[in-house]
């Protein structure tokens, strides 16, 4: 990647940000900037970059995950250098849910330090919604024909009684 042009290093990240939500921060979880996806994903709309920017990462988590030490970790792990990725349980700017399928990836600068992180990020709340509704259907599917076999051993109880009386 090193050895690409600036055009086609440039033109790799418009792709990128054509079709993913982005949002960048600083070491400590400050906000630097977003993409117009990002913030649609999250309830902000189109255009509305600055009321995000300056705010902390702990804006999308619910309190008690952010004062966690799991939590702690999680941005210790970024501090590190290493990028983390993974299903994330977030929260809109209304408070709704949001299941965002992410990776945290640490930026370094020319003298490999690290400078910020990058998240990149699909919304897959659908899916997980669907999902968790087809786990539903399906214990329910799975209770009655567990209730219609008892009915039927039951039956075949009743029946081989009579047969005998």
């Amino acid at each position: 990647m090193k050895n690409l042009s600036k055009e086609e290093l440039l033109s790799r990240l418009e792709a990128i940000n054509r079709s993913n939500a982005i949002i960048y921060f600083d070491l400590s979880g400050i906000i630097l900037g977003v993409n117009d996806i990002f913030l649609v994903a999250m309830g902000y709309g189109i255009g509305n970059h600055e009321e995000l920017i300056g705010k902390h990462h702990s804006t999308f988590v619910c309190e008690e995950y952010a004062t966690s030490l799991e939590y702690e970790k999680f941005w210790d792990i970024l501090r590190s250098g290493k990028f983390y990725q993974g299903e994330f349980e977030r929260r809109k700017k209304d408070g709704s849910l949001v299941n965002l399928q992410a990776t945290y990836n640490p930026i370094f600068d020319e003298s490999g330090v690290i400078t910020k992180v990058m998240k990149i990020a699909t919304d897959i709340t659908e899916t997980i919604v669907s999902k968790n509704k087809i786990e539903e259907l399906s214990a329910k599917v799975k209770a009655e024909l567990e209730n219609s076999n008892k009915l039927r051993a039951a039956i075949e109880i009743e029946k081989d009684e009579a047969v005998n009386d």
